[in-house]
């Protein structure tokens, strides 16, 4: 058990940031494609669709009394309307420019320790080493 932990300890102790490596990338050039462009036509067609029924006449009995109804008129309207959309599609070669990579000419570090903050950095690692023997040193113990 103690044995891991050391070798736990060690391999947190082992990990830091690495620090930035640009890499060149090639230079790219203008490349053609094809785009297809598109039209698109909308064809609306509108049709009225309408009922009318005039004089009618409707009979009906409940019990031995017969009721005659007479409705003048009744009419419905329906307005159909339907849309059709036509695409055209021509192709059309267009040329794309790729932005080529800015050249890297001067490395600026950001955020660089100070002096007191190294310090304090191997402090807490000779604290952390220390803590890490002194539990080692009481397991080995018992």
């Amino acid at each position: 058990m103690t044995r891991q932990l050391i070798i736990l300890a060690c391999l947190l102790l082992a990990t830091s940031c690495s620090k930035k490596i640009y890499v060149p990338v090639e230079v790219q050039k203008e490349v053609p494609i094809e785009v297809p462009v598109t039209h698109d036509v909308y064809h609306t067609n509108t049709v009225v669709d309408s009922i009318w029924m005039t004089d009618t006449v409707r009979i009906y009995e409940r019990g031995d009394t017969v009721f005659t109804e007479r409705i003048a008129y009744r009419n419905r309207w329906k307005m159909l309307h339907d849309t059709v959309r036509v695409t055209d599609s021509i192709p059309k070669i267009v040329t794309v420019e790729i932005p080529k990579p800015y050249p890297v000419t001067e490395i600026q570090e950001v955020n660089v320790l100070h002096w007191h903050q190294k310090a304090l950095m191997l402090v807490g690692g000779a604290a952390l080493i220390a803590l890490a023997l002194w539990i080692a040193y009481r397991f080995r113990k018992r």
